[in-house]
C-alpha cells in the first residue's frame, strides 16, 4: 500500500493499494510512477482520480526494442527527463515532453558506457550532473548535456581511496 501523508496537517489523506509494485518517483502533483513486478510494467497511478495509465506500453527505445526491464529506482534529472535504474538491464532515460525513451547499458569495449548493468541509486547534482551507482563496479556519471562516463575508483584530496563497493550516494548539502 501507498499512504499519502500531509505533513502540514499531520494526517494521512489517502491509502492506495499498490500490490506487487515498487514506487519509483513522484510523477506530478497527484501521480506516482511505479513498476508492477507481477505484470512487469511501468504504471502511473493518479492518486486523485484513482486511475492507472501505462506510459511505456507502446514505446520502443532508440534501437526499436520494447521496454522490458525490472525497474528499481527513478529520479527526475531535468525538466522533462527521468532516469530509471534496473536490476540488470542498465538504465533508461525517459523524455516526457517528447514521449521517447533511451536505453543505456554497459559495453565492455566502450569506457564511456555504464560501469555495470546493475544500476541502483541515483543522485542528481548541480548544473546537470547525474551519478548512478553501478553495483559492484562503482559509479557512472554524466551531465544531462554530455556523454555518459564512469570511474571505478576515486582518490580524494586527502589520499583516501574508494573502490566500487558503494552503498549510497549523497550530496554535501543534503
Amino acid at each position: 500500500a501507498f499512504f499519502k501523508v500531509n505533513y502540514k496537517t499531520q494526517k494521512v489523506e489517502g491509502r492506495f493499494d499498490l500490490a506487487h509494485c515498487t514506487a519509483l518517483v513522484k510523477w506530478d502533483e497527484h501521480s506516482l510512477l511505479v513498476h508492477d513486478r507481477e505484470e512487469n510494467k511501468v504504471k502511473i497511478f493518479n492518486l486523485q482520480a484513482n486511475q492507472v495509465t501505462y506510459p511505456f506500453e507502446s514505446l520502443v527505445d532508440q534501437q526499436g526494442n520494447p521496454i522490458d526491464a525490472v525497474f528499481s529506482f527513478a529520479e527526475k534529472i531535468a525538466e522533462n527527463r527521468y532516469l530509471l535504474t534496473t536490476t540488470n538491464s542498465g538504465m533508461y532515460i525517459f523524455d516526457k515532453a517528447q514521449n521517447k525513451i533511451y536505453h543505456y547499458t554497459h559495453n565492455v569495449s566502450d569506457i564511456s558506457s555504464l560501469a555495470n548493468n546493475v544500476t541502483t541509486k541515483i543522485q542528481v547534482g548541480h548544473n546537470g550532473w547525474v551519478f548512478v551507482g553501478c553495483n559492484p563496479n562503482g559509479i557512472s556519471y554524466f551531465n544531462v548535456h554530455n556523454v555518459i562516463s564512469n570511474q571505478i575508483t576515486f582518490i580524494d584530496a586527502q589520499g583516501r581511496g574508494y573502490d566500487g563497493l558503494i552503498e549510497g550516494i549523497a550530496t554535501r548539502d543534503n
